[in-house]
């Protein structure tokens, strides 16, 4: 019975923090990734798509079509949850136009972005130590433009990139 009541309090806390367990709804996940998106994108994603994967897992995508019958894509979110909680993120933004920011971010200011990041979406986020490795997500990095944060919890080790003359969470890998 305690069992059972503990689980049930672990999945109410998911409602409130998405770390805590699980699969959290769609619209959970959309609001609190509002602050590591870039501004002009937020507001921007008239259509959403769910699906099971083959292992399970749960694939969320937002995206904002450009031609009708949504064949091509001007920007979109992708989301993928195991039972364990978030395991791949994803911003990518094909066609949408984005404005200049006054400041890029400054370094200090994309590590503050990977941590609250880490805080609000990976298991243990909040306690994570997270460190800067220029190129550890070689696909995307570019120095100056796109760093990566990296930092290991329960076995597992995160991989959070910030695109910084804008300033959003690009891409989140779980290894």
């Amino acid at each position: 019975m305690m069992k059972k009541f503990i689980s049930i309090l672990l999945c109410v806390a998911a409602l409130f923090g998405l770390a805590a367990c699980g699969v959290p709804r769609p619209g959970t996940v959309l609001r609190k990734l509002e602050p590591y998106l870039p501004a002009d994108a937020w507001g921007h994603f008239s259509q959403f798509d769910k699906e099971i994967l083959e292992n399970g897992d749960t694939l969320y995508d937002w995206h904002e079509p450009i031609t009708e019958g949504g064949e091509e894509t001007a920007q979109k979110i992708e989301c993928v949850f195991s039972k364990d909680g978030l395991t791949h993120y994803v911003y990518k933004n094909y066609f949408f136009q984005l404005s200049e920011p006054g400041e890029p971010l400054t370094m200090d200011g994309a590590a503050s972005m990977a941590k609250n990041f880490a805080r609000d979406f990976l298991p243990g986020g909040e306690k994570m130590v997270l460190k800067n490795v220029p190129g550890a997500n070689p696909h995307i990095y570019d120095p100056g433009m796109v760093e990566s944060w990296v930092g290991t919890q329960g076995g597992k080790t995160y991989t959070i990139s910030i695109e910084l003359h804008i300033g959003y969470v690009l891409e989140l890998i779980v290894e």
